[in-house]
This record gives structure tokens, C-alpha cells and sequence, in this order.
């Protein structure tokens, strides 16, 4: 197996399954300017969006899609694709949501086997997780850079238009899936489905990471609205959106550098310290400079920490399966925070979703060591 070739379709892969991430700041945004929801709504609809996505990732995880690598991830494409393309013919809240949920069903497919091929076929998941996401941020970048003022001038049906676009462009990098996939099919094999997913640590590290998660995906959901509460025009967004992707690609470089050198506890503990003041600093700002630093800083820190929750995802299975699933949890999560900071939003104003972030970041800075300490020296071998 070509690993070279595998790394950029699992790039291609994951790019297309966390553009709903990326872009929820501006879909929140889309919803809330172009289709008249209010914070709560326009949160319901993407929270409801990744819990779709959650279970698609739960379908690849619990190896519930029978099919080759290669199709379960075209089944997952072409899922995205549609959903898209529906979604920017409509405007009814319930068929949105219906829309959204087939879409995140698809990236929720595409990212689990994305996953499963970074936890299987390197010896080292962090590193690899880092050099991937590096490569899609600065895709992200790009896009981060253009797509607000074309939101602004053409709406919902633009926006959704455009994410259908980006994945037909990435589409091509897929042939290089692999075809064969007995090595990931043996690993899997190892242990039921209940014996890897039910035992305390692993259900321990998915409640941490649910709590985590959604107070910085509360932050994430809102951060299109920090910068509209300061009047900042669609052009400077985009610039601040395109700057942090560009933190985000050295926040992933960090992580692909340091792989497991100084284990995995302090790279998933000390790093919540400034990821919450960040989040702070965003959710409060009340000037360009502080909404600039607070974006950048989110978004170095975030690049940087998804491969170490990959990692010990890989850590506790090598068939790959575990690794799908945090990630999977992490994006739902993440999702299910636009709905918490939407009601937040409602009842306390939009800067105490800040506070929501440092509690949550709080709790799993004391919590997370108990769980990852046993995983220091794990080491796999592809």
C-alpha cells in the first residue's frame, strides 16, 4: 500500500467531510441573516446537522456499511453532494433540516473512514493527523478568504452552491483510496464491537470530550456573530478567517513535529489553559484587534489538538475503529454546541458563550488525566 497516496486521499477525504465544520460560523450566519431563524433555530439546525453526522460515523465505526473502503467514502460523498445541492433550493425550516441532516450524513461517512485510514496505516497517528490537517487549512484558507463576501452578495443559495463546488474540485484525489483493505478489515477483527467501545476509559474519554467540545463548539458556531457584533465588514471577516486557518496550519505542524515525544496527557491538558482564554478573548471582544487575536489564538490551538484526540483514539484500537469514533464525537459535539451557545446567546447575550468555554475546558483539564496517562508509551505499528 502506496502510503504517500493514501495520506492525500484521506486528505482529500477529511477536507471534504469538516467543510460543514469549517463553515458553520457562516451557515450559522446564513441561516440566521438570509432565512430569518433566530440564534436558537439557526444552532437547532446544526446541531441537528452533526448528530446526523454522528451517525454516519457510528455506521462506518461499528462496521455497520459492509462495502470497500473506496465506496463506503463515495456512498459518503455523493451524500454530501446531494444534501448541498437541496439545501440551497429551500427555505422552510423543517426541509432544511432535513436536507442538512442527509448532508451531515455524509460527512459523517467520509470523515470516519478518513479517520480510519490515518489510525491504521501510520505508525504514529498524531503525526500524520497533524500533516493532514496542515494540508487542509491551507485549502481552508482560501476559502475562509473569498466565500464571505460572496455570502453576503448571494445568500443561502450561493453558499450552498459553493460548499457543492469545493467537494466536486476536491473529488479526483479519492481515486487513490485504497482498494484493499484486508489490513483494516483484519485489525477489526481482533475485538467485538462491544468489548472496544465498552469499556471505561473509552466511555470515560468520549464524556470528557462530549463536555469539552461543546463549550469550544459553542465559541466556533458564534464566531462569525463575535464579528458582526463589532461591526466588521464581510471583507475583514474573511481576512481573519483566512488569517487563522493560517495559525491553524502551524498549530497542525506543531502537533505533526511533536507526535508522542512528551506523551500524549500534556499536549490534551496544558494546551485547554489557553485555549480558554482565547475563547474568552473572542467571545468578549469589543474591538478588531481583540476579535483578531482571539480567532487566530482559537484556531492554533484547536489544529493543534484534534491529533492528539485522534491519537488516543488510535492508541486504544488499532483497527482504527475508536480513532473514527472520537473524531466523529468531536464534530458532533462541536455541533451540539452551536445549540448550547444559542440558547446562552438567548438568555445571558452573546459573550457569555465565553464563560460556557472556560468551565467546560476547566473540568476536563482536571478529569482528562486519569483517562490518557495509561496511554503514554502505546506506539502503533502500521
Amino acid at each position: 500500500m502506496n502510503n504517500n497516496k493514501v495520506f492525500f486521499a484521506a486528505t482529500g477525504l477529511k477536507l471534504i467531510s469538516i467543510l460543514g465544520l469549517l463553515m458553520m460560523p457562516f451557515e450559522i450566519g446564513v441561516f440566521i441573516e438570509f432565512l430569518g431563524l433566530t440564534p436558537s433555530q439557526a444552532g437547532l439546525v446544526a446541531a441537528l446537522e452533526t448528530s446526523a453526522l454522528a451517525l454516519g460515523v457510528v455506521l462506518v465505526s461499528f462496521r455497520m456499511v459492509p462495502l470497500p473502503m473506496i465506496l463506503t467514502a463515495a456512498v459518503g460523498v455523493v451524500l454530501v453532494i446531494g444534501g448541498n445541492l437541496v439545501s440551497a433550493l429551500l427555505t422552510g425550516q423543517v426541509e432544511l433540516i432535513i436536507a442538512r441532516c442527509i448532508t451531515g450524513l455524509g460527512y459523517g461517512i467520509a470523515n470516519a473512514t478518513a479517520s480510519r485510514l490515518i489510525a491504521t496505516c501510520f505508525p504514529v497517528p498524531e503525526s500524520a493527523a497533524g500533516k493532514m490537517y496542515a494540508v487542509a487549512y491551507i485549502v481552508a484558507t482560501a476559502i475562509y478568504y473569498f466565500f464571505p463576501p460572496i455570502i453576503a452578495d448571494g445568500g443561502s443559495y450561493i453558499f450552498f452552491c459553493g460548499l457543492t463546488a469545493l467537494v466536486l474540485v476536491i473529488c479526483p484525489v479519492l481515486v487513490y483510496l485504497p482498494r484493499n483493505t484486508d489490513q483494516i478489515a483484519t485489525s477489526a477483527k481482533t475485538a467485538s464491537t462491544r468489548a472496544l467501545f465498552f469499556r471505561p476509559p473509552v466511555i470515560g474519554f468520549f464524556l470528557i470530550e462530549i463536555l469539552l467540545m461543546l463549550g469550544l463548539g459553542a465559541i466556533w458556531a458564534f464566531a462569525e456573530r463575535f464579528a458582526v457584533n463589532i461591526d466588521l465588514s464581510a471583507e475583514r471577516i474573511g481576512l481573519y478567517f483566512a488569517l487563522s486557518s493560517g495559525t491553524q496550519f502551524l498549530g497542525a505542524c506543531l502537533a505533526a513535529y511533536l507526535g508522542i515525544r512528551f506523551g500524549r496527557t500534556k499536549p490534551l491538558t496544558l494546551s485547554l489553559i489557553p485555549w480558554a482564554i482565547f475563547s474568552i478573548v473572542l467571545a468578549t471582544a469589543s474591538s478588531e484587534w481583540a476579535f483578531a487575536v482571539g480567532i487566530l489564538g482559537y484556531q492554533f490551538i484547536l489544529a493543534f489538538y484534534i491529533p492528539y484526540m485522534l491519537g488516543v483514539g488510535a492508541a486504544f484500537d488499532k483497527g482504527g475503529n475508536i480513532a473514527a469514533a472520537v473524531i466523529g464525537v468531536q464534530i458532533f459535539s462541536f455541533g451540539a454546541g452551536s445549540y448550547a451557545g444559542g440558547l446562552v446567546a438567548d438568555s445571558y447575550g452573546i459573550a457569555a458563550i465565553g464563560w460556557l468555554a472556560i468551565v467546560c475546558c476547566g473540568i476536563s483539564i482536571l478529569l482528562f488525566p486519569k483517562i490518557t496517562r495509561p496511554l503514554e508509551s502505546v506506539n502503533l505499528i502500521s
